[in-house]
């Protein structure tokens, strides 16, 4: 029985559906439950992570993404849109590889000093 210690938490068992019900968990929060959303979604980074499952990668990496809108952090929203539609890139889901490319696109849009460099 092998237990796996992520920020504090042990786990005996890590599979996708455990992951999935994470997801499921922050999808049905409200919107103004950023930092619990993060909270979640930094878990389930980890834990998708310590599987190495794309899909998990993927989907923490676009939630944690919307978080940093919030914040007004575009780098890091930048960031994480750009490992999300890379790990959905390779899972085939053009879906998520789409709408994390048009969170990029905001992202520079509401970030005023990007918008200067694009013109260059």
């Amino acid at each position: 029985n092998s237990e796996i210690n992520v920020f504090g938490h042990k786990y005996s068992i890590i599979n996708q559906d455990y992951i999935k019900a994470i997801f499921q968990k922050i999808y049905k929060l409200n919107p103004n439950e950023n930092e619990q959303s993060f909270i979640l979604a930094k878990e389930a980074l980890a834990l998708s992570t310590k599987i190495n499952w794309d899909g998990g990668i993927a989907e923490s990496n676009y939630l944690l993404a919307n978080v940093y809108v919030d914040r007004r952090d575009y780098i890091n929203q930048i960031k994480c849109y750009l490992i999300a539609a890379d790990r959905f890139k390779k899972i085939n889901s053009y879906r998520g590889e789409a709408e994390s490319y048009l969170g990029i696109s905001i992202a520079y849009e509401l970030n005023k000093k990007f918008i200067s460099l694009a013109v260059l």
